[in-house]
């Protein structure tokens, strides 16, 4: 029996989603063809989804532009919600790119794009942000006619918001930054989505990763933090000047992108009408590059000036001896001053074998003198569990065996890259948007960097299981989820008290071993290739070390993670030069010279 809703007689199922479906309906009476979207019945009880139902339909009765799908009626039929909608005989755009062309050339594209351009300058202009364009919400008719569809999540910029603040609504590929900090949706917002939707058409894919594989956090940061690449490395036909305003159009801070709907469509109709357009003698209006910004920041351009590389850790320059002559005292009470400063020695070293755990120092042991200078924590040879059953990549849980080493107590700060960076005349990162502050660690470095640095040091990156083994506490552990407690707040600047931001060292309880921020703040570099699963060179659990080239381990979670990458058994790969304002590292030396 066909089925009929009102006055509508259902033909076929067009599509459907999560919450509901699309038919092609047919009107009894009149004999013309529309679609109809119906809410699925389990919903309709919902308050939330049904208001965003309605939402919907009363956004689009507002609306009147050829570019976006028309509404005729809404209506409640035995229990379901449904509106009704012209028909598009048409494709998403998404399959036109996924499936048919691949990158569009932009001949081709920018007319489409233009129709897009006039349906958001529309809804603009009525006060509708749509929060949720990409290629997936607009039909492309057979004629070429672009129809922007699916304002569900769309909001008038007068009305009540239908979530609430920290709520990340949209599809997480264009969304817009300040929308994936949870930040309210502007028209700024659908410029940005509209410019990575553009940046899609044009290189036939978006500049972010996208794979079943990589979790969502991975993403988040890319568009929060991280410059888009380049669409001609995806397609190298792209207009050098096409290129710019798609930068200008996605820029990470709202008030440096384009304006509005109507000032993209004209630089659009600017750049085809000028002479030469796609060539490189066309000349090139300048965008400010992406910055890193931040919630309530502006883009930092502080840089460490020599003068400021002061720290409360000593760093390769320092010596005991130097220590040392700060306590002598004048000859006239010479015999008074030597006690003391035997004294003072002895209990330097009481305080390394019973506070600090560490090995007393003893004559000819350069090790110890050096790690000591360093302010690096002992790590008594032992063995351990390393790994867990949370992650697959956890897996499997397995016995480690380890000598003695030291690690630094706390990660390598921006003070001591810069030293590093003045004697050996690297230039330093790039600057995080809150800057460069001196006690606080050092971002923004790939694996490569850290290595380097820790070769000037005298030193090396921990391999992974030493790196788990002393966030664990070593042979004083006392258990912890985290480094030094089961309570995150204690030990680990996250995502739910760092501001957003890298905090200075040590401002956190250390753990069993003095160690300090091995959960949160950054994440750290370790020795080894990264690997889905514990691999085989991990079987003979003595001094384990992956050699494999191919993308590196960090561990310990940072500032912008929750408290499950902050873990002592968490860990993730990335590329050796990867760079990131949530990657840091700290160095280790082994118990005897290699």
């Amino acid at each position: 029996m066909t089925k009929r809703i009102q006055s509508y007689e259902i033909l076929s199922t067009v599509g459907s989603g999560g919450m509901g479906v699309v038919y092609q309906a047919r009107h009894i009476l009149q004999n013309k063809l529309y679609a109809i979207k119906a809410l699925y019945p389990q919903f309709c009880s919902d308050p939330v989804t049904r208001k965003r139902f309605e939402n919907e339909a009363l956004i689009l009765s507002k609306l009147s532009d050829p570019n976006i799908l028309k509404v005729y009626d809404f209506f409640e039929f035995e229990g379901g919600l449904y509106i009704v909608m012209e028909y598009i005989d048409g494709k998403p755009l998404s399959r036109i790119i996924g499936k048919e062309t691949g990158p569009i050339p932009f001949t081709k594209a920018l007319p489409l794009f233009m129709q897009i351009l006039s349906g958001v300058e529309h809804a603009h202009a009525q006060g509708v942000i749509h929060r949720d364009l990409k290629p997936g919400n607009i039909l492309i008719t057979p004629d070429g006619t672009a129809k922007i569809t699916d304002f569900g999540i769309a909001k008038i910029e007068t009305g009540n918001k239908l979530t609430g603040t920290g709520t990340h609504i949209g599809t997480l590929y264009y969304m817009s930054p300040e929308q994936i900090r949870g930040e309210a949706a502007t028209q700024q917002s659908d410029i940005y989505s509209l410019g990575i939707t553009l940046y899609e058409m044009l290189a036939g894919k978006t500049p972010f990763l996208s794979s079943p594989d990589i979790p969502e956090f991975r993403v988040m940061e890319q568009i929060v933090y991280q410059p888009l690449q380049d669409p001609r490395n995806f397609y190298p036909y792209i207009p050098e000047p096409l290129v710019a305003i798609i930068m200008h159009a996605a820029q990470k801070n709202p008030q440096d992108r384009i304006r509005s709907a109507s000032e993209f469509h004209q630089l659009l109709k600017t750049f085809l009408a000028t002479p030469g357009t796609g060539t490189n003698e066309t000349p090139v209006k300048e965008f400010p590059p992406s910055p890193v910004s931040q919630p309530g920041t502006e883009p930092a351009k502080v840089q460490p000036s020599p003068t400021q590389t002061t720290s409360h850790h000593p760093g390769p320059g320092t010596t005991i001896e130097r220590r040392r002559r700060k306590k002598r005292i004048s000859t006239v009470w010479l015999s008074v001053g030597l006690i003391l400063f035997f004294t003072a020695i002895y209990l330097i070293n009481k305080y390394d074998l019973l506070v600090r755990k560490g090995p007393p120092v003893v004559p000819g042991d350069t090790v110890g003198v050096f790690v000591q200078k360093e302010d690096m924590a002992w790590v008594e040879a032992g063995q351990f569990m390393m790994g867990s059953n949370f992650f697959d990549d956890e897996q499997p849980i397995h016995q480690v065996q380890l000598d003695t080493f030291f690690v630094d107590r706390n990660e390598v700060t921006v003070a001591q890259y810069h030293s590093f960076c003045e004697a050996t005349g690297r230039k330093m990162p790039r600057a995080p948007s809150w800057g460069w502050k001196q006690e606080h660690p050092i971002v923004n470095v790939s694996w490569e960097d850290a290595n380097d640095y820790a070769k000037w040091a005298g030193k090396r990156l921990p391999t992974e299981a030493e790196w788990e083994y002393a966030a664990r506490g070593g042979r004083r552990s006392g258990g912890g989820k985290y480094s030094g407690s089961n309570t995150i707040g204690d030990v680990a600047w996250y995502a739910d008290n760092s501001d957003f931001t890298t905090h200075p060292v040590r401002t956190k309880k250390a753990n069993e071993l003095g160690i300090y921020d091995m959960s949160g703040n950054v994440w750290e570099w370790c020795e080894d290739g990264y690997s889905e699963h514990y691999s085989e060179v991990q079987s003979p659990a003595v001094n384990p070390v992956d050699k494999t080239a191919g993308r590196k381990v960090v561990r310990g979670g940072a500032w912008f993670y929750d408290e499950t990458s902050a873990r002592v058994a968490n860990r993730r790969g990335e590329s050796a030069r990867y760079k990131s304002p949530m990657i840091g590292f700290r160095c280790a030396v082994s118990r005897q010279k290699q």
